[in-house]
């Protein structure tokens, strides 16, 4: 397998975002004139794998000055030839340069991970993907006995977002947030649509599933994690976060100038705790589309895409999102939490892979994403 990896000063720009981007303010300055389209810095990369690592390098070069994020690490792949490359810096106060094996709040792509392990569970024959909430978690939700598994993997359980706006005010995080303390917020409120009806994307649904993984296998999900998934793919900067503890090397993230790193969000767990790279992300999204971690049968449960259009993407499997690229469909993950913009896509058909990963704020990272994206995959 060839490898390269390199540390290159300068960020990509650009003004868009996609849907679904969390809070921040617009950017003030007009760089539209600056920051090449996705389609015209895609086009500009040739056919080779060389070509389209060439591609990304220069579109980050010719925007370095731009500033729209502060910096991302990227990690792409075709076949047997990889690549991790970093731009700009993971620290503005200091001007520290990002590093290709600097660790980020990875999001929502937290949620391939839970999904992978209950679909794990369900070939072993330890749930069903039927099963209800209420076989599980007894009396949790006054719904429980309507919701479905497979509900809340496809976020069409009905059930509303709670309201996490409690656990931040302003620089303050409560802490000993649990997942039953989190999920009592929406216990006994009404449904939004009748389970099975209404994709609507909740993270909630996924604070229910580690709940669930903890109940069948007695363990802590960070350590069914662990045993599943980062040990067996020697994902060793990958973990779920704890109460104060994200893991080492952890980039600082950003909305604009704001550094917003003092956030804790230890409390999303199953639905978007985990830190990691772009090398890990990488790895194990090549293990999963490659049938090392789910035989073809829940593999096929998992990909199989509903057609919705939210958040930027254009459908939902199980735990996994469809995007639309110029070359054909992409599946992944893509997440966002204040200061930072995470994504992942594959296209196993064609051997090709990118994780893009940036401490900026996912409204204005939107743009930088697609470019990196489609050059790394369609080029």
């Amino acid at each position: 397998m060839r490898r390269r990896r390199a540390a290159v000063a300068g960020v990509l720009a650009a003004a868009t975002c996609l849907a679904g981007c969390d809070g921040g303010a617009s950017p003030t300055e007009d760089v539209s004139d600056s920051a090449p389209s996705p389609a015209a810095s895609a086009a500009a990369a040739g056919d080779t794998f060389e070509d389209r690592v060439d591609a990304i390098t220069e579109a980050a070069k010719a925007n370095a000055d731009a500033g729209i994020v502060p910096g991302l690490t990227v990690a792409l792949a075709d076949h047997d030839e990889t690549a991790t490359l970093a731009f700009g810096v993971s620290d503005l106060g200091a001007g520290t340069p990002m590093r290709p094996d600097d660790r980020f709040r990875i999001a929502s792509i937290t949620k391939s991970m839970t999904a992978t392990i209950v679909l794990q569970l369900v070939e072993e024959g330890k749930l069903g993907l039927d099963d209800t909430v209420e076989t599980w978690l007894p009396g949790v939700l006054d719904a429980g006995d309507r919701i479905t598994l497979r509900d809340l993997l496809g976020h069409v359980s009905g059930l509303p977002e709670a309201d996490d706006s409690r656990y931040v005010r302003g620089h303050r995080v409560r802490h000993g947030v649990t997942d039953q303390e989190y999920v009592r917020l929406v216990a006994q409120a009404p449904l939004e649509a009748e389970p099975g009806e209404l994709f609507v994307y909740r993270n909630i649904n996924f604070v229910l599933l580690g709940m669930v993984v903890e109940a069948v296998t007695g363990q802590d999900i960070g350590a069914v994690m662990r045993e599943r998934l980062f040990e067996p793919l020697g994902l060793r900067d990958t973990r779920l976060a704890t109460e104060g503890h994200p893991g080492p090397r952890l980039v600082r993230v950003y909305d604009g100038l704001e550094d917003l790193t003092w956030l804790d969000v230890y409390w999303a767990g199953a639905a978007g705790g985990v830190t990691s790279t772009a090398d890990d992300l990488a790895t194990f999204y090549r293990a999963l589309f490659s049938g090392e971690l789910l035989d073809d049968e829940r593999l096929a449960e998992m990909t199989d895409i509903r057609d919705d259009d939210v958040a930027g993407w254009n459908g939902y499997g199980l735990g996994l999102a469809a995007v639309e690229t110029d070359c054909g469909t992409a599946l992944g993950h893509s997440g966002r939490l204040p200061g930072l913009a995470t994504e992942a896509w594959s296209m196993p058909e064609r051997g090709r892979s990118v994780v893009v990963l940036v401490n900026g704020d996912g409204r204005l990272a939107g743009g930088t994403i697609d470019v990196v994206r489609e050059a790394a995959l369609c080029g």
